[in-house]
């Protein structure tokens, strides 16, 4: 008796053999995690994805997020959202003082589980070392306002989870 794709199993889900062939193992539950790949990723290990992960996996579509332990892959910007946030970025950056950075597209460490990427946000000058080019995120604690531009795409996912999301965080 074959197993269906994905099938459950105890422990969590079963990657199918040809995920397992392309890879030499079980890109998921294998020993070696950052081995994993974004294919192999469509049902999450046990637990969730972390933070960390986001940094290890390779080949991972630009500006994905982590929201509750699920990697979240964002559509296409539109040309009026990329507008917006040039506006915004460019009027931020001559407002706020020498104490603070506008950053656009960066994720933040939440918690384990949580690594959003507001599409602008204003960090704390000291959390951005030397010339700041080779961070992939920002503590929560460093972040002080962040923005959503909100498209009809998004609008659930920006109005209820991230918004519930930053304000556990503290925003």
């Amino acid at each position: 008796m074959t197993r269906p794709p994905f099938a459950r199993r105890k422990g969590g889900f079963v990657i199918p053999s040809r995920y397992v062939e392309r890879w030499g193992r079980n890109p998921v539950h294998g020993r070696n995690r950052d081995r994993r790949t974004a294919a192999g990723l469509a049902f999450p290990p046990p637990g969730g994805c972390t933070a960390d992960d986001l940094d290890r996996i390779p080949d991972l579509p630009p500006h994905t997020e982590l929201i509750g332990g699920s990697l979240v892959f964002v559509s296409p910007r539109k040309s009026f959202q990329t507008l917006v946030m040039d506006v915004l970025v460019n009027g931020l950056r001559r407002s706020v003082p020498v104490s603070l950075r506008v950053r656009r597209e960066m994720t933040i460490a939440v918690d384990r589980h949580d690594r959003p990427e507001p599409d602008v946000s204003v960090v704390r000058a000291e959390a951005v070392p030397g010339e700041g080019l080779n961070e992939t995120r920002y503590l929560v604690e460093d972040i002080v306002l962040a923005v959503e531009v909100v498209s009809p795409e998004s609008v659930a996912r920006d109005r209820k989870r991230r918004s519930q999301l930053y304000a556990e965080a503290g925003w």
